[in-house]
């Protein structure tokens, strides 16, 4: 691997955020919202909190953004706009673009807080990683149920 880990694991989060945009297209306008039958969240929701949380844990721990999390938003929050949200994901991985960047340096000393554990940059990156893709299943999921639902 030519380039550091922490982009390598960037540039899979950013793909995984792509995943999200496609899934977001298909999915009309209206029903953005929409929680399904036995699914805690709307497809919409699931958006903020993927959001939220890489903003919060990569943004802010990792490459000291400033940016404040407001976790109870990323669940209750409703009415947003597709347009928002494909910026809301558009602004997420320019921020991962610059904090998990090649030439960047990541002290070897930054610790990142999940829950109540400490992990090093790389281990974090890792569980943010698989959280992110857990999130992005259901996120799929819920726009296929959605896009055929529409039909």
């Amino acid at each position: 691997m030519d380039q550091p880990r922490h982009t390598y694991i960037g540039e899979l989060m950013i793909r995984d955020l792509e995943i999200i945009k496609t899934d977001l297209a298909r999915i009309p306008e209206n029903l953005l919202w929409q929680t399904l039958p036995g699914i805690t969240n709307s497809f919409g929701n699931l958006v903020l909190h993927i959001c939220g949380n890489l903003n919060h844990f990569v943004g802010h721990q990792i490459g000291r953004t400033g940016y404040f999390r407001d976790r109870d938003a990323e669940f209750s929050s409703t009415n947003i706009s597709s347009e928002q949200l494909f910026s809301e994901i558009d602004s997420t991985s320019h921020m991962l673009m610059q904090v998990l960047a090649p030439g960047r340096q990541i002290s070897a000393n930054t610790s990142v807080k999940i829950l109540d554990t400490e992990y090093s940059v790389e281990e974090a990156l890792i569980y943010l990683t698989n959280h992110l893709a857990y999130h992005v299943g259901q996120a799929n999921y819920i726009s296929r149920i959605l896009e055929k639902k529409e039909r």
